[in-house]
């Protein structure tokens, strides 16, 4: 028994690398000016961890390798000097990693190079055929923003007729990416695209038919279990449905368990000291606590914050007053990840039966929605 039990811990590493997305990516670049200082850099998250990797120039090419739990987007960047600066004009290529062998072709850098690589990467060429003209624009709108301050009132004009322009491309480019999932149901990448046109709010009515619409192998690839995965949390975090219960103690001691506070409304922040939009926030978070506290009405933040006196600074600073939870770091924000966090701030108000009546109720917006609720 003892020696079936070491062969089984001797293999898990194999059968977990073998679970991984193993990828190399070959980078070959006809003529590059300064091959002999230039820098090739590769960034991408995987397990939600930021990776950065980097090659120096061998035998007239670049090379990583390297492994991701699942297929992701990666930036691939040459630094032709050898170092990023930001006086660089960017020489940026977006590929995917993905199980097995990807090569990148160019001339003399990678603004036209090509990529050839297993399924996703070829999709991906196709998706970029099709956004071609779209990505030009938006490239154009933000290589003409930073050259201009806007700050500056007389730029103010200028800085108007462009947030235009990005605005404008922003929703064509939607349009394009929404019609690309629709005609390719069968391709791993719509279902990656799809993750991308939802982003971290996950509009259900929109995200739900094109989910359902992507083929069975395209729903059961990692990209499709990933998507699907965060469908089903937004649905379990949804208007109308029971709040994920959970117990923490907050920053002073006290055991705070969601079901205890039943009988009351309960508004759950998601917030850290380091988010400016969470800050700017804070203000009408503790009028609404301050204003509505006597009337059966809780308020408890809970904050992503890594930084323990950060976390404590931010809420001495901005006067909160109320219920305080530092979500727990290990096994990685426990509380985020059961009602769905993957962008802040976001919140839930919760009615005295425990079911979720609002979420990402903002500015007097809650104030307003409190006023309604106590009939005020």
């Amino acid at each position: 028994m003892k020696k079936i039990f070491l062969m089984i811990f001797l293999c898990c590493p194999l059968m977990i690398l073998a679970q991984q997305q193993v990828f190399s990516v070959q980078v070959k670049i006809e003529h590059l000016e300064n091959p002999s200082t230039a820098r090739a850099y590769l960034r991408y998250s995987s397990n939600g961890k930021p990776a950065l990797d980097s090659a120096k120039m061998s035998a007239g090419q670049f090379e990583f390798n390297g492994h991701v739990s699942e297929p992701c987007r990666a930036e691939l960047s040459i630094a032709h000097s050898g170092t990023s600066s930001k006086t660089d004009e960017p020489d940026v290529l977006s590929l995917y990693l993905e199980k097995g062998h990807i090569l990148v072709r160019a001339k003399d850098s990678l603004k036209h190079a090509e990529v050839q690589g297993p399924t996703l990467n070829s999709q991906h060429a196709l998706y970029k055929k099709i956004v071609f003209d779209t990505e030009r624009e938006l490239q154009s709108v933000r290589s003409q923003w930073s050259k201009i301050n806007v700050k500056d009132s007389t730029t103010r004009p200028l800085n108007d007729q462009l947030a235009a322009r990005y605005k404008a491309g922003l929703i064509t480019r939607k349009q394009f990416q929404i019609a690309f999932i629709k005609e390719h149901p069968d391709y791993e990448f719509s279902a990656l695209l799809l993750s991308e046109v939802t982003g971290p709010l996950i509009d259900l009515e929109k995200t739900e038919p094109l989910y359902n619409g992507l083929g069975k192998a395209v729903r059961q690839s990692a990209s499709g279990l990933t998507i699907g995965r965060a469908i089903a949390l937004a649905k379990a975090t949804s208007v109308g449905s029971m709040a994920p219960d959970f117990s923490q103690v907050d920053m002073n001691g006290r055991l705070i368990t969601l079901t205890d506070l039943r009988g009351k409304y309960v508004f759950i922040d998601f917030w850290a000291s380091w988010c400016s939009p969470c800050r700017a926030e804070n203000p009408f978070v503790s009028k609404a606590h301050h204003d509505f506290k006597g009337k059966d009405f809780i308020v408890i933040g809970i904050s992503l914050d890594k930084d323990k006196k950060a976390w404590q600074k931010a809420i001495e600073e901005d006067g909160l007053a109320y219920t305080q939870i530092l979500d727990p770091r290990i096994p990685g924000h426990e509380l985020a990840r059961k009602y769905g966090i993957s962008a802040i701030p976001q919140n839930f108000l919760i009615d005295p039966s425990g079911k979720i009546i609002g979420r990402n109720i903002h500015g007097a917006d809650l104030h307003t929605k409190l006023q309604q609720i106590f009939d005020l």
